[in-house]
């Protein structure tokens, strides 16, 4: 699992530490990944909270918006191992 923000960098390292991320959270200042997992608000011009599941064939199995994402990582993370256990291959 990683993490995508249009911060710099310098504030998505601040950002992690204050938010006891336990996986990365890259710098996409740009917004060009953001925009390719459909995740930009351009009304707000900025990220959208939520989840992108890609499986291992690099295929998006799922998109989720969900503007308490970053509050409530663990359960999500929980449901998405679950999800993955379950979940076929394709």
């Amino acid at each position: 699992m990683l993490a995508l923000s249009i911060d710099t960098p310098e504030v998505a390292a601040q950002t992690r530490e204050a938010l006891g991320l336990r996986y990365p959270l890259l710098s996409d200042p740009n917004a060009n990944v953001i925009r390719q997992y459909q995740m930009y608000n351009a009304k707000m011009r900025m990220a959208d909270m939520g989840y992108v599941l890609i499986n291992a064939q690099g295929r998006v199995r799922d998109r989720v918006r969900d503007p308490q994402f970053g509050e409530r990582t663990e359960a999500v993370l929980q449901q998405l191992a679950h999800v993955e256990s379950i979940t076929p291959q394709n």
